[in-house]
């Protein structure tokens, strides 16, 4: 829906803001000017809502269009992990890492031509943290994040009741918290029934129209603070609920742009197409337990399960490809990987899993949850079968995909369930889950160890402390067997060959507009 107080104008960037920009442009320098035309990228499902507080959830297809009309204060390089300033120039921590101040780029506009200060971003975390959600959006934030505070007009700080040495990283992930809307316009539609129908931000791009179960179309904020960085003259946000149907449809040329599970590659790959292979920044999938329950509190149970596994053979099924078995938190290719630290994972021996159960000295039973993909069903029917030849009887339960299945993780319902462990952009932000004085500690550990390495990590400063930090902390947990990782988590893209600029996607959240259509 086009904004109706529009006015089509030049841009009017302020001094302070005029420097941010020239550091923009540098970094994208190797951007052509834009070209126009018309990008169509495919979404798996609607978006439900442009309402964030209705409709708190982060995937895909909200990730992706709200990323296009709502810019994060940072981007992050792809290739180099260095950190791009988008709606801020700057982030500091205070000396204990409980306060981070940010400085705004001067001169921005929200899409309805209200600045862009301070305030606004007050006004939309007051917003969230008083929801009925607000528990959700305080543990994507990270540890214990408490409130923001305005010091000037375009300069904020959030404060945390922990310490959040890796917030700097968490201003770069695609989540929902990040798409801030104009607040004034907020004020005045909140209430109104058709408030979540569009949403008044300061990206590239705005929301000319919304065809629920058919397609989602953007057009050119003409307030943006960089218009060097808005290629495409309109983007159409596709919803094609069957993949092979979305496969088709890239190779036939009539969608541009798609998300593709890596263990599906061959079938986006054609003459036509490209498929970008992106970093892997979230946490491995695997299985999570319940540490405060029988059998799983019984460390003896848990390295018996995973003695069971042929570890190799699982990841296998679930990438399709011969691969390495996920040892750490982080891949090889992430820059928090421990290269100098061997993860003491148990061997596989069914004979060494009988004899742990055997001095245990009762029936294991349990009901795996896992949610409705196939890869999934498959990974858990050969656990299932593992299990059941060393006497465990194990059930599987298949849940709904979204919100209810990740309550029952969080609320302590499932005992033992499948999961990713969470965005992996900086060890603190994986850490709280096993914190036992942590809200987000949703594997139920009460161990002192546990918390005496947290507290190491939360208070060491400087990279090189960090990392060893982080490093003897995933020791401790595979040594005292917390989780079992079984492949590591990589997003793809498949994309027309007209298609330029693709970055290599680092979530699912890529930001696909800020690509644009090659010449001819």
């Amino acid at each position: 829906m086009p904004h109706e107080n529009i006015k089509l104008k030049s841009l009017t960037i302020a001094a302070a803001g005029l420097i941010g920009l020239l550091l923009a442009d540098t970094v994208w320098a190797h951007h052509p000017a834009g070209t126009g035309g018309k990008l169509v990228f495919r979404l798996s499902s609607d978006i439900g809502s442009f309402n964030s507080i209705r409709t708190p959830v982060n995937n895909d297809t909200r990730n992706n269009p709200l990323a296009a009309m709502h810019d994060n204060l940072f981007d992050r390089d792809a290739d180099t992990n260095e950190l791009i300033p988008q709606a801020a120039v700057s982030a500091e921590p205070s000396d204990n890492y409980k306060r981070w101040r940010i400085k705004l780029r001067k001169g921005m506009k929200f899409s309805n031509g209200v600045e862009v200060t301070s305030q606004a971003y007050k006004a939309h975390f007051d917003r969230f943290l008083s929801s009925k959600p607000a528990g959700r959006f305080r543990r994507i934030m990270g540890p214990a994040m408490d409130r923001v505070e305005v010091v000037d007009k375009y300069t904020f700080d959030f404060h945390f009741r922990q310490a959040s040495p890796g917030f700097k990283s968490i201003l770069t992930m695609p989540i929902i918290t990040w798409y801030v809307q104009e607040p004034g316009w907020v004020a005045k539609n909140q209430k109104k029934r058709s408030f979540g129908l569009t949403s008044i931000g300061q990206g590239p791009y705005m929301l000319k129209s919304w065809k629920p179960g058919d397609k989602i179309t953007m057009v050119r904020n003409p307030n943006y603070w960089n218009p060097k960085a808005q290629h495409l003259d309109e983007i159409i946000y596709q919803i094609i609920p069957s993949r092979a149907n979305a496969f088709n449809a890239l190779k036939a040329g009539q969608i541009d742009v798609m998300l593709v599970p890596t263990t599906e590659r061959d079938r986006a790959e054609s003459s036509n197409t490209t498929v970008l292979d992106g970093v892997s920044n979230i946490a491995p999938r695997g299985i999570g337990f319940n540490s405060s329950v029988a059998p799983f509190n019984d460390i003896r149970v848990r390295r018996a399960l995973i003695q069971a596994i042929d570890r190799k053979g699982v990841t296998m099924i679930g990438t399709r490809n011969e691969t390495g078995v996920p040892t750490h938190m982080y891949p090889s290719d992430h820059p928090w990987f421990c290269k100098n630290t061997k993860m003491p994972w148990p061997e596989y021996s069914p004979e060494k899993a009988k004899k742990l159960l055997a001095e245990y000295g009762k029936p294991v039973k349990f009901e795996l949850n896992i949610i409705s993909i196939k890869t999934i069903s498959l990974v858990a029917q050969s656990l299932q079968a593992q299990w059941k030849a060393i006497g465990v009887d194990a059930s599987i339960k298949v849940g709904p995909r979204g919100p209810s299945y990740n309550r029952g993780i969080t609320s302590g319902k499932y005992d033992i369930w499948w999961t990713n462990f969470g965005n992996n952009v900086d060890p603190s932000v994986v850490a709280i889950n096993f914190n036992s004085k942590s809200k987000s500690n949703f594997y139920k550990v009460n161990d002192s160890a546990i918390d005496e390495a947290l507290n190491k990590l939360r208070n060491a400063k400087g990279k090189a402390a960090r990392l060893k930090a982080s490093c003897n902390y995933q020791k401790l947990l595979v040594e005292q067997v917390r989780y079992y990782p079984f492949r590591n988590a990589v997003i793809s893209v498949g994309f027309s060959n007209r298609i330029g600029g693709m970055q290599k996607p680092m979530s699912n959240g890529f930001k696909a507009h800020r690509a644009w259509i090659r010449k001819k």
